[in-house]
């Protein structure tokens, strides 16, 4: 489930990167930004209690 959005994120920060190394930089703070709202948003869904402190053990 989450092989193609990273891949298609490697690929978008690779491609131009070579030519525009400003690209990798944005990259690499876009990235781990975007993880942690991807788990962030997961916790408004209302799981139940194992999940949720689970989720939360692995952000920290």
């Amino acid at each position: 489930m989450t092989v193609i959005p990273m891949t298609a994120g490697l690929v978008a920060a690779a491609l131009p990167g070579s030519r525009w190394p400003v690209m990798v930089r944005l990259a690499q703070v876009a990235g781990p930004l975007l993880a942690l709202g991807s788990v962030a948003m997961t916790f408004t869904a209302g799981f139940d209690a194992v999940s949720e402190v689970t989720l939360r053990r692995c952000m920290w």
